[in-house]
């Protein structure tokens, strides 16, 4: 049974594995029921990613099931994400908050990876993540 808390600014959705978000989302929750897991951060990387796609004409909505082409647009873009003058925002954050950055994109990464692993995909590589 879904249940919802309201925090502030936010209302906070929590709904049972296995069962879509909302359908303002582009795509459902894919989630591996036999481990208990969700891919959430990637869910979240690639929801951010389409939201200013919307921006562009003629851009393309990524949606699961990810294809290889896909799956490697994906490490690029992560690539660009991690590199040092994009994710210290050119120095505009600080230690702290560049180190959240690069511990959400590594999840990111770890999630992608799981996603290739399970779905047949060759897994790529991000080069700008150690």
């Amino acid at each position: 049974m879904p249940s919802s808390n309201y925090s502030g600014h936010f209302l906070e959705i929590n709904l049972p594995l296995g069962v879509d978000k909302p359908h303002n989302r582009s795509y459902n929750v894919y989630t591996n029921l036999e481990k208990g897991q969700t891919m959430k951060n990637l869910q979240d990387y690639i929801d951010n990613r389409n939201s200013w796609n919307s921006f562009f004409p003629n851009s393309k909505t990524i949606t699961f099931p990810l294809s290889q082409k896909t799956v490697d647009d994906l490490a690029r873009s992560l690539d660009g994400d991690l590199s040092p003058e994009n994710l210290h925002c050119d120095g505009e954050i600080s230690q702290a908050e560049a180190q959240r950055k690069y511990n959400y994109y590594g999840r990111v990464i770890k999630d992608l990876e799981n996603y290739c692993l399970n779905n047949w995909l060759n897994t790529p590589t991000v080069h700008e993540y150690y």
